[in-house]
């Protein structure tokens, strides 16, 4: 843990994530907790599919197309 005076010098950490089932968003929280940094959640433009077949074919288009969602 950095001590209070690297903390000024450096400036506090942005935790940035985004969260389909709530796991990283607990991580995330965890993580801001132990740093006391911000915390800023992201959203794609289009929502992922909630059916598992239907997500892991959108994200294999996504992947092969080295493409990245829009994001709110």
């Amino acid at each position: 843990m950095k001590s209070r005076e690297e903390k000024l010098e450096y400036g506090l950490p942005l935790i940035v994530s985004y969260s389909y089932s709530g796991n990283t968003h607990r991580i995330a929280q965890e993580i801001q907790k132990m740093t006391g940094g911000n915390w800023c959640e992201i959203y794609p433009w289009q929502p992922y599919p909630m059916a598992f077949p239907e997500l892991l074919e959108q994200v294999k288009k996504e992947v092969q197309a080295r493409g990245r969602p829009r994001l709110l």
